[in-house]
């Protein structure tokens, strides 16, 4: 009976784990690239949040809702930051570094990327919303 127990508690856990798994949300087709930024020439000018719970959804999500620019695109930065703009902006100006320096993980979620010192990973969160639609 006991080893009836654990096998079914166990397999329980295997099936939740491998739900909240398959739920993770990935971003390799919303994935830009990683670019040198600049406090004074931002990449990414329209719009900014900071926040402690910094996510690449959040980050997203604020820049494709935002009702007075049309910020198509969400880029992290330095694991908290978020900055808006528009597609076509010219994101190499400063410097195309290694994916690898984009190294610091998401304030509000250690399983992500959000940039790094002076580094944003951009997002195309136009196409996420013509996803959604």
């Amino acid at each position: 009976m006991y080893l009836r127990l654990v096998c079914y508690y166990m397999l329980q856990a295997i099936f939740i784990w491998a739900q909240a798994s398959s739920a993770v949300e990935t971003y390799d087709d919303l994935y830009v690239g990683c670019f040198t930024d600049a406090t004074i020439k931002r990449v990414l000018p329209d719009a900014q949040l900071i926040s402690d719970d910094m996510t690449i959804t959040v980050c997203i999500d604020y820049c494709t809702t935002l009702t007075d620019t049309d910020s198509a695109y969400a880029g992290v930065e330095h694991a908290n930051e978020c900055y808006c703009g528009v597609a076509g902006t010219n994101y190499d100006r400063l410097g195309v570094p290694e994916d690898g320096d984009c190294d610091f993980p998401c304030a509000g979620d250690n399983t992500n990327i959000c940039g790094g010192i002076n580094k944003i990973s951009i997002y195309n969160g136009k196409f996420k919303n013509h996803q959604n639609q």
